[in-house]
């Protein structure tokens, strides 16, 4: 059972995954700012890096 302690998933996802990670966190908040974050349309999305995603 979880103690309520947070997991870091950085340690668990490559170098160039938690960049694309840390680099839609961004755009979120720029959406955010710029008030894009309240119509219809308001869906961004990242590729994760590598070979074996899709």
């Amino acid at each position: 059972m979880a103690d309520g302690a947070p997991v870091s998933l950085k340690s668990r996802v490559s170098e160039a995954e938690w960049t694309a990670r840390v680099e839609l966190a961004a755009l979120y908040r720029l959406v955010a700012l710029h008030g894009w974050d309240d119509m219809i349309f308001t869906h961004v999305s990242a590729r994760v890096p590598g070979p074996e995603h899709h």
